[in-house]
């Protein structure tokens, strides 16, 4: 199983300079997922909630203060792409729109031989969409606001005994480790880095020898929220 962070993935696409409407968007979207995906079994694709009212919501304002912002709905894939897509992609309302529609897309652009579920991204705040219909998806109906612990969620729900997550955030790295107890596989990994020059991080070895030193390895999410140190390009650097 291979679990993408969907919204990290739009950040790192950016605007395709050979994509003009939406729906050509989602087709280079979900053929760069199913390229990532092209070795595993199953694709699981999470997205980010955007709640009115959360602390979350609190701090993407106070990190997007002073921004312009060009409101784009979404409506249909013939809607033509923004030319400058970072005042498009810092309006909560248009990531909310773009998330609907390239988790829709996603769904019906999967092929019959990969098992593709989707999840946060549709209107309905604990929706979930699989492309088989023989996966019993009803454990995934939850209603995390960020994709980071829904990561963790989808991770438990799969039975692989290979699993791989795509993100460059210390927070996903800390939450694997905690949870790897939880989860079904015999091998975790986080892939992070670069295209060109990808890391992968063994979480079960980590897990394992940190489990020597800290018997309760709950405790170093306690520790890594006090600290404050939440990056998103660390293993990128490292």
């Amino acid at each position: 199983t291979l679990v993408i962070d969907g919204q990290a993935l739009v950040m790192s696409l950016g605007r395709p300079p050979d994509c003009n409407t939406f729906t050509e968007y989602a087709d280079r979207f979900t053929k760069t997922v199913l390229t990532l995906g092209k070795d595993f079994n199953r694709i699981d694709v999470t997205f980010d909630r955007y709640r009115e009212f959360s602390i979350k919501n609190a701090t993407r304002k106070k990190r997007t203060k002073g921004l312009q912002c060009i409101r784009r709905a979404v409506t249909d894939g013939s809607v033509p792409l923004p030319k400058n897509w970072s005042s498009f992609i810092t309006l909560n309302e248009n990531k909310a729109d773009l998330a609907r529609f390239l988790s829709t897309a996603l769904i019906a652009q999967s092929p019959v031989e990969k098992v593709v579920i989707t999840g946060g991204g549709f209107t309905e705040e604990n929706a979930v969409l699989s492309s088989s219909l023989d996966i019993d998806i009803t454990a995934l109906q939850g209603y995390h606001e960020e994709a980071d612990t829904r990561i963790i969620l989808h991770c438990v729900h799969s039975t692989a005994d290979f699993l791989v997550v795509l993100s460059q955030d210390t927070d996903v790295f800390l939450l694997l480790v905690a949870h790897f107890d939880r989860m079904q596989c015999k091998q975790l990994w986080m892939k992070a880095g670069t295209s060109k020059k990808p890391k992968f991080l063994p979480i079960h070895t980590v897990h394992e020898s940190l489990k020597l030193q800290i018997p309760d390895i709950d405790t170093i999410l306690s520790f890594h929220a006090l600290t404050g140190n939440d990056n998103n390009d660390i293993f990128t650097t490292m």
